[in-house]
């Protein structure tokens, strides 16, 4: 197996083999894995998923993954969250146990495979010759991003009168795109991984007409073993948006905007908070605030790390956390009431956790952005921003746009090839 690439692994076994998830780890680092898991057992599906959960994950095999998504409206078990007005086009939570996982260290280009004697069998016949190469359209200037302009600077103007109130610091606003359906979802994931890899991206098969394509840059969780016992929790919240196209005019205010670091400083905050829940006394720890290139874009975000206590676990975080901070807002329960009153349609599976839950109590989660869901009717996708104090309305609406440029642009170039097929 050692060799083959990862690319064309994932698109033979997603034509051969049952609700196919990927999660990519780091795929542009030396120490970079991508996770590749199938099965066809049934999903976890109800929102009070925290018990069937544990449970799935006490049955799993050595080498098996819980692999899924929490929408965002999961949060109603973990936090105080008003119902949405219309229900979600996705199940609300998607956890499907599995046999066995797939990874691929980028920096051998070596395969591992982990799990049951059958899942081992299955995936060392399956990644044989031969290999067929996706076609790989050009990504042409595509027409200009359109959204609801005027519905999402109101929105904002709201938003900054209840934070001028005094009654939020900061709340993450986000609107909906959407485009035609696609002939191939995971062909098009494997395009816009290639044309705007991701840190923390992830495709998840959920039944033969739905699937989710994300191309996440930012960690919501990882729950890994710490240098004792204890188990370690990690986030990487992210606030602060400027395009790689801004050359050095936008890193530099990016790394010196009061306006910038305030909106991260107070979202890691509520992290440290959050994991505070969950931490040994005095273990919760920040690093500094940095910036990173993601794609076409970079992101200003800092790490949190918390020693667990003894007897927690995983999903003890995920509850005392969910929904990710950094797309909610401060404090968190009032910002949902107006990511509520403020947005339209649910957010579904946007701005919720896409990731794994191991057999030995690790867990691997991002933060749902960038993120589509595709059925067989549409393909939709939202686009957010954090409004704080002197958030302008229409500065805002560009940074949302920035940040659905190049998944436009590879929708677009699906949406043509599909015609031309």
């Amino acid at each position: 197996m050692n060799g083959i690439p990862v690319q064309l692994a994932i698109l033979k076994l997603g034509r051969s083999v049952p609700n196919l998830a990927v999660f990519d780890l780091e795929p542009t680092s030396p120490d970079g894995q991508t996770v590749v898991t199938w099965g066809d057992y049934p999903p976890i599906q109800t929102s009070a998923f925290k018990q069937p959960a544990r449970e799935a994950i006490g049955d799993l095999p050595p080498g098996g993954l819980l692999a899924g998504y929490l929408s965002y409206e999961a949060g109603a078990t973990c936090e105080r969250m008003p119902a949405p007005v219309h229900p979600p086009r996705l199940p609300v939570v998607h956890l499907r146990p599995t046999e066995g996982h797939l990874v691929y260290h980028h920096g051998s280009q070596e395969w591992a495979v982990h799990g049951t004697a059958r899942f081992r069998d299955q995936a060392e016949a399956l990644l044989q010759p031969p290999y067929s190469t996706p076609p790989r359209p050009a990504l042409p200037t595509p027409t200009p991003l359109q959204g609801p302009a005027e519905r999402f600077t109101d929105a904002v103007q709201t938003a900054l009168a209840h934070i001028h109130s005094g009654e939020v610091y900061q709340v993450n606003l986000a609107w909906e795109a959407s485009s035609p359906p696609l002939a191939s979802p995971l062909e098009t994931w494997l395009e816009l991984r290639q044309h705007n890899p991701a840190r923390r991206g992830a495709y998840v098969q959920v039944d033969p007409g739905t699937a989710v394509l994300s191309n996440s840059p930012e960690t919501y969780l990882d729950v890994l073993p710490a240098p004792s016992s204890a188990l370690c929790a990690r986030s990487v919240p992210i606030k602060g948006t400027v395009r790689l196209a801004d050359g050095a005019s936008g890193r530099e205010h990016l790394a010196t905007s009061p306006k910038e670091r305030a909106e991260l400083t107070m979202i890691v905050d509520m992290v440290r908070n959050d994991l505070g829940r969950v931490a040994d006394w005095g273990s919760v720890t920040t690093g500094p605030r940095t910036l990173t290139v993601c794609g076409d874009l970079i992101h200003a975000e800092q790490v949190v790390e918390a020693t667990m206590r003894a007897g927690l676990d995983a999903l003890d975080a995920i509850e005392a956390s969910f929904p990710p901070g950094s797309v909610t807002g401060a404090p968190k329960v009032r910002a949902m009431e107006l990511i509520r009153a403020l947005e339209p349609v649910p957010r579904g599976v946007y701005t919720g956790a896409i990731g794994f839950f191991t057999a030995t109590g690790t867990a691997r989660f991002n933060v749902a952005i960038r993120t589509i869901t595709c059925t067989q009717s549409a393909s939709s996708y939202h686009l957010g921003a954090g409004i704080v104090a002197d958030s302008v309305p229409s500065a805002e609406w560009r940074e949302t746009r920035a940040k659905g440029n190049r998944i436009h642009a590879v929708l677009s170039a699906a949406a043509n090839q599909g015609e031309q097929a």
